[in-house]
């Protein structure tokens, strides 16, 4: 619960890359994208189950996503 409402607050406040990590199953464990609000990263636990950027870029509309190495 303590981690759903982290994610929420973040959310609330405008960040753009919160997600509840170590909890597989729940809202708010994949990374969206700020620009078209697609599923960039998808997670499961520990795992990331899909991966829809192009050279650090969001592949539905191009936004560029911040992060080290992500690209695919």
């Amino acid at each position: 619960a303590s981690l759903r409402k982290a994610w929420q607050i973040g959310r609330d406040a405008g960040l753009q890359y919160v997600y509840v990590g170590n909890i597989p199953g729940i809202e708010g464990e994949s990374t969206l994208c700020p620009g078209c609000g697609e599923t960039v990263l998808d997670r499961a636990g520990f795992r990331i189950r899909g991966n829809k950027l192009r050279a650090g870029a969001c592949r539905s509309c191009g936004t560029e996503i911040a992060g080290v190495g992500m690209s695919g």
